[in-house]
């Protein structure tokens, strides 16, 4: 049970281990054989020890999307290096992860693979570039527009906007559109 708490949260590895050899402490000191007067004593030690130690640590475990390095990240589907910030998409895992890709195909793609392998990523928070500097939006709030005159990274010509275009489409369609094509190679 301590190790799934610990994976939800994003930390450092020394963070990790300070907080998981807490919780044993925590778990040792309320077996212990002292009398039952000491017992609470020696049980809220340890717990408020953990408190203490996890309230001024956890600013480093959040749940935040990490930015992209621009011409030093790989995409994750394709395996490309990421060097235009209009096309980039992100997800940020359940477990607080952030998975980067190069053009909105590549997350279409990567989206069906997972799907089609039976994976639940329903906690993943999936974010699309809607500009030139590679400024982020969830992907529900995003409109797409496909077209064989926008070329993008992987051919697909795909963008997205942060506003309704014409012809645009929302996120389920565009998943639609790729299954229907077929995988990208990658």
């Amino acid at each position: 049970m301590i190790n799934k708490a610990l994976d939800a949260l994003n930390c450092s590895p020394i963070i990790r281990q300070m907080l998981h050899s807490a919780a044993h402490i925590n778990q040792r000191g309320s077996r212990s054989t002292a009398s039952k007067q000491s017992r609470p004593l020696l049980s809220a030690v340890p717990v408020a020890m953990m408190i203490l130690v996890s309230s001024t640590l956890f600013s480093g475990c959040t749940r935040e999307l990490s930015p992209i390095n621009y011409g030093e990240d790989s995409g994750r589907y394709c395996r490309m290096t990421i060097v235009e910030p209009r096309f980039a998409t992100s997800i940020l895992t359940e477990k607080g992860r952030t998975l980067k890709f190069d053009a909105v195909e590549c997350l279409a793609n990567f989206v069906l693979s997972e799907d089609k392998a039976g994976n639940d990523n329903t906690g993943n928070k999936l974010f699309v570039s809607i500009d030139e500097i590679g400024t982020m939006t969830a992907i529900e709030n995003a409109f797409f527009i496909i077209s064989d005159s926008i070329r993008t990274p992987m051919g697909g010509g795909v963008v997205a906007y942060d506003s309704e275009q014409p012809g645009a489409k929302k996120w389920p369609e565009i998943l639609t559109h790729f299954r229907e094509m077929g995988p990208t190679p990658h």
